[in-house]
């Protein structure tokens, strides 16, 4: 449980402390301090301070936090313990180093009622104030669960089949069980001299190998397991190791024979199969299935077949005696099961009111041990490509099957091998029946087919002691053929053209097949390129692509099922040439003032002329014509007219006849300059202002005046305006003019104006209240604001505020607190006039806004109680249910109000077993409030509410589990099964 106290220091008659849940009220001055700091800080330095209980008795783990201070400022805090603080400034630390404002770890519970009282201060950071409060951590109460032991065991093994001679590992695990939802509300502890018994079946049909570890205790080499102490949910395993000599079913079955404590649901030796101390697992050899085999699942107690169901892979077999599923299995007259496919068989108690006869051990009929012959990929190749020899993959365990002949298992037989062919036109290896010699997994092609065409292999492998286990997979080989194509290109052409290429013998590809043509340059000048299709371009060509370019025609032959595809393809050549472009021309701009009557003129020229080409010169009115070409003539540039006249010039070759793209020359015409965009300032009275500007056009600078003038040359110029001063409301004039950098022509002198204007005069707050997850009842903080006064100030502005609040991401928005963490939060508010201004002669427009201090604000959400509650079960004896089911209240307050009432929400209904103890007394009944509960068939839902003194709710859901009295284990009858074949 957190508590929040934001609270003023309070004494009664008898000097005891206490804090209620109140915003933050004055620090007393302490007046003993001999500290720097002996001043309270006013206006008063607001803060709270929290703390969490102990998390359980014994362990010194309560905290105390402080929250609420302005994260900007690096107070300094400091605590003591008791009443009056002896210390300074020097005794504390920066709130910045706080970790979510927590001042004291690992603090002790206290052991009075009414807590341990702690004072509290805070410094500003040059030590010239401080704040201070007492704070009282309160007790927490704790209470505890009943003792018990809950020794488990169970088994597992290393397979769930094995051969004969196979060696196969069991693991016994015993765990004493502390697991919540096994035993709800008990305390597992540990229980001492724990023995376990190990039972195997004699007679020759196991070996018990030599070897047993066991992860804590002793193994006797015989039956018994010395495990020693197991703490609560502390888990120690036993291996064995056991080989198998016959096939069949065996059971090994497991017990704890001895051990101290007082166990939950079991005694030792019992031998009880319905206790969780005794265990089995069974071992089953499978049997080999082939066509047509047969066997027999037989009862070692022939009486048992009325009592009975059989199970196919977990699934019940509905037939009765005499009935039969074709190719599955049936049922004899006697009562037995005749199996008949491959399997995990078993067998179930029909009685409903039976326990422990559950599933029993398996018998396991898998498929038998035959050669897997992997499916071998076909081939679909060119015409005189070669075939590379076919491996057959033989997927059997390779340590039995290594090669042909050896041995498949203990008593199992041996693999055999043998090749057939269809013939085929053109096939060297001919002939249907087997092929003589081709007796391995390898088929050799020595000699390739003479002709186009399809042929086919297949390979046969069996048991040669059981023949009906075999398989069988074949080989395909398709082979096909192209004709060459014919390339030809459109060369030679000039650079940035399209390059054409073209196949000219595509009456040789009309057969409908899918020919494929891909095109690639030999050398990769230019870089790599591809295209595809019989005829394509390359945009945008260059010298460097000149090259030898070649095509590919190839066709796709698609065969088999899933498809295979193989490309066959056949190749030509065509050799291209690309001529360079000349290079872009650097012409020269001109630019002369309007109406200038001795301007130098020139004709139009270029920074680069070359006399390897022709120059030409297009006019923008018509793009498409050439109106000079020079060494013939240039054209000339005219003044009269104010503006931008713009030509186009290239360089052409007349040998290869490729053009230059075309540049830009442009004659300019200054006229005179508009007078500066300048806009009126607008300035809050007493805020800050800035250097004055206007905004002159590109390639023009400003000229300030100090005074008004129609003059072109300024009698009077200012290099800039400093910022204007704000301390008083009212307009001021300013004058500026521009002048072209180039031509020199300036414009006329432009007026404005700066305004200097009112602010609102502050604002207040009333701190909010709310417990943590409240969803109710909290309204935005607009609500607790006190608004300042109108504006003084004409035209009257229009008003706003900003909230900077954590979390909120909405200024303009009034914020709506959050209630998930407990302390309080700190932010502002700032008001705020709008003023739009409409100066005469057409000025556009001025809105500035003109804030007020900013104010802080706080909001103090107070804990819900931190209490837990403990569900006790109803205990069993024997499989009797007992209604002793307990509800025990832990980490709680003495000054909490508990209430609690039958039903998953809350009543306070009589009907409902509503009972409310207010506050909850210390130390009652180890804290148990509710007992003799009824053990419910499942389950039953109890709700408790804790109210706190700051009357924050904690709602907490209990759920007592019913505790099942009904035999756990399971039994099996032994059975054995007889293979007919």
């Amino acid at each position: 449980m957190k508590n929040n106290y934001l609270t003023n220091l309070r004494m009664s008659s008898s000097g005891g402390m206490r804090f209620g849940w109140f915003f933050i009220g004055i620090v007393t001055f302490l007046m003993s301090q001999t500290s720097f700091a002996q001043t309270v800080c006013s206006p008063e330095l607001k803060f709270t301070v929290q703390s969490t209980l102990n998390t359980a008795e014994g362990v010194d783990d309560a905290t105390m936090r402080i929250t609420g201070l302005d994260p900007a400022v690096d107070y300094v805090v400091a605590y003591e313990l008791g009443t009056s603080f002896t210390g300074s400034i020097a005794n504390g630390v920066a709130y910045s180093t706080l970790t979510n404002g927590v001042i004291a770890n690992n603090l002790v519970n206290p052991t009075l009622a009414a807590g341990q009282e702690y004072v509290v201060r805070v410094y500003l950071p040059d030590n010239s104030c401080y704040a201070e409060k007492v704070y009282v951590l309160p007790k927490a109460y704790f209470n505890d669960k009943p003792d018990n032991t809950d020794l488990e065991i169970t088994m597992t093994k290393s397979a769930d089949a094995a051969n004969p001679g196979d060696i196969v590992t069991v693991t016994v695990v015993v765990t004493n069980n502390n697991s919540a939802t096994d035993n709800p509300g008990y305390n597992i502890i540990q229980a001492d001299n724990v023995e376990i018994t190990v039972t195997a079946p004699g007679g020759g049909a196991l070996t018990f190998n030599p070897t047993a570890t066991a992860s804590q205790g002793t193994y006797d080499g015989t039956s018994v397991w010395s495990v020693g102490s197991l703490a609560p949910g502390q888990t120690e395993t036993l291996v064995l190791s056991y080989t198998i000599n016959e096939r069949g079913i065996y059971e090994i079955a497991s017990e704890v024979t001895a051990a101290d404590g007082d166990d939950l649901d079991s005694s030792p030796s019992t031998s009880s199969i319905i206790e969780d101390d005794y265990t089995t697992q069974c071992l089953s050899t499978p049997f080999d299935y082939c066509d047509d085999d047969e066997f027999e699942f037989r009862l070692a107690n022939p009486a048992m077949y009325s009592q009975i169901r059989y199970l196919k892979n977990g699934t019940p077999i509905t037939i009765t005696a005499g009935q039969s599923v074709a190719g599955e299995y049936r049922i004899h007259a006697d009562g037995y099961l005749i199996i008949e496919s491959v399997g995990t068989y078993s067998y179930e108690s029909t009685d409903p009111t039976a326990c422990g006869f559950e599933y029993c051990c398996p018998i396991i009929v898998e498929e038998g041990e035959k050669p897997d012959l992997a499916p071998v990929t076909p081939v679909s190749i060119c015409f005189e490509s070669p075939i590379a020899d076919v491996v057959v993959i033989e997927n059997m365990n390779a340590a039995n099957d290594a090669a042909p002949g050896s041995d498949f298992d203990i008593d199992r037989g041996n693999l055999v091998y043998q090749w057939f062919s269809d013939g085929g036109t053109g096939n060297p290896i001919t002939g249907s029946d087997s092929l003589l010699g081709y007796t391995s997994l390898t088929l050799n092609f020595d000699a390739l087919p003479a002709a186009p065409g399809t042929y086919t292999y297949r390979i046969v492998g069996m048991d040669d002691l059981h023949q009906t286990c075999k398989d069988t997979t074949e080989f395909v080989v398709v082979i096909q053929d192209i004709e060459k194509p014919i390339a030809a290109a459109n060369s030679p052409i000039c650079e940035e053209e399209t390059l054409e290429l073209t196949t000219t013998n595509m009456a040789d590809y009309q057969s409908g097949a899918p020919f494929t043509f891909t095109w690639w340059n030999e050398n990769a000048n230019g870089g790599a390129w591809t295209a595809t299709g019989d005829s394509v371009g390359r945009t945008d060509a260059l010298p460097a692509m000149s090259d030898e370019y070649i095509v590919e025609v190839s066709v796709a032959y698609t065969n088999f099922t899933p498809a295979q595809t193989v490309t066959c393809s056949k190749t030509d050549t065509v050799t291209v040439l690309i001529n360079p472009l000349p290079p872009l021309p650097d012409p020269i701009d001109y630019v002369y003032c309007q109406g200038v009557t001795n301007a130098e003129m020139d004709s139009l020229r270029l920074n680069n002329e070359d006399v390897a080409y022709t120059i030409r010169w297009y006019h923008e009115s018509d793009t498409s014509v050439i109106d000079y070409s020079y060494p013939s003539v240039r054209p000339f540039p005219s003044s009269l007219t104010a503006g931008s006249d713009v030509w186009q010039v290239s360089f052409y070759n007349e040998g290869t006849t490729c053009e230059s793209h075309r540049a830009d020359q442009t004659v300019t015409i200054d006229t005179k300059p508009d007078m500066p965009v300048v806009n009126n300032f607008a300035f809050c009275e007493a805020g800050l202002a800035t250097d004055l500007t206007a905004i002159a056009e590109a390639g023009h600078s400003l000229i300030w005046y100090a005074t008004d003038s129609v003059s072109t040359v300024p009698d009077t110029v200012v290099a800039f305006t400093p910022p204007p001063s704000t301390a008083t409301v009212g307009i001021t004039s300013y004058f500026v003019s521009q002048y072209n950098t180039t031509s020199g022509c300036q414009s006329f002198i432009n007026e404005f104006e700066v305004h200097i204007l009112d602010r609102p005069d502050g604002l207040a707050f009333a701190v909010p209240e709310y417990c943590v997850d409240q969803t109710t009842g909290i309204q935005s903080l607009d609500n607790h604001l006190t608004v300042s006064p109108a504006s003084s100030s004409a035209p009257t502005p229009s008003t706003s505020y900003s909230w900077d609040y954590p979390g909120h991401g909405t200024p303009a928005t009034p914020p709506t607190p959050t209630t998930t963490t407990v302390g309080a939060t700190y932010g502002t508010v700032t008001e705020i006039f709008t003023y739009d201004y409409v100066p005469a002669d057409n000025f556009q427009v001025v809105t500035i806004d003109c804030p007020s201090d900013v104010l802080p604000v706080h909001v103090v959400v107070n804990p819900k109680p931190a209490a837990e509650v403990i569900a006790i079960s109803a205990l069993c004896i024997g499989d009797e249910d007992v209604d002793n089911g307990t509800l025990i209240l832990t980490r709680y307050e003495n000054t909490d109000v508990l209430e609690w009432n039958r039903g998953a929400a809350y009543s306070n209904l009589a009907a409902d077993n509503y009972i409310i103890e207010s506050p909850v007394a210390e130390g009652t009944h180890g804290g148990v409030f509710a007992s003799t509960l009824p053990n419910p068939d499942t389950s039953q839902d109890y709700f408790v509410r804790i109210t706190n003194i700051h009357g924050c709710q904690q709602d907490i859901p209990v759920t007592l589990d019913g505790k099942d009295c009904i035999c756990p284990g399971g039994y099996c009858e032994p059975a054995s099964i007889t293979p007919n074949f």
